[in-house]
C-alpha cells in the first residue's frame, strides 16, 4: 500500500499530467449516449391522496389518519403502516396534484 504522504507529495505534479493526458476522458468511463426520456411514469401516484394529505388527513393502509395524530398513530398500527408513514411515497402524489 502506498502511503498518503508519498501521494500528497508527488500529486501536484501528478495532477497536471494526468488531467491534460489524452486518456484521461477515457478513465472517467462516459462517452456513452444520453438515456432518453421515459415513456410512462414509473411511480404511479394519486392525486385524491394529496389532496387529502393537503386538507389534513393522511390516507395509509387504507385509513385515513388526522395529520396531527399521524406520529402517535404510527406507533398503534402494524409495522407496514409505519413504514409507510416513514417512506417518501407521499411526495408523488403531491407531484400528481400539481400536474395538470
Amino acid at each position: 500500500m502506498i502511503p498518503f504522504r508519498l501521494i500528497a507529495a508527488f500529486w501536484p505534479a501528478l495532477r497536471g499530467t494526468v488531467l491534460r493526458s489524452r486518456a484521461f476522458p477515457g478513465l472517467l468511463g462516459g462517452g456513452g449516449a444520453a438515456p432518453g426520456p421515459l415513456s410512462e411514469d414509473p411511480w404511479p401516484a394519486d392525486p385524491a391522496v394529496a389532496h387529502a394529505l393537503l386538507t389534513g388527513s393522511v390516507p395509509v393502509h387504507g385509513l385515513a389518519l388526522p395529520a396531527a395524530e399521524v406520529w402517535r398513530a404510527s406507533q398503534e398500527h402494524a409495522p407496514a403502516t409505519a413504514a409507510a408513514l416513514h417512506g417518501f411515497g407521499w411526495l408523488d402524489d403531491l407531484r400528481a396534484h400539481a400536474t395538470p
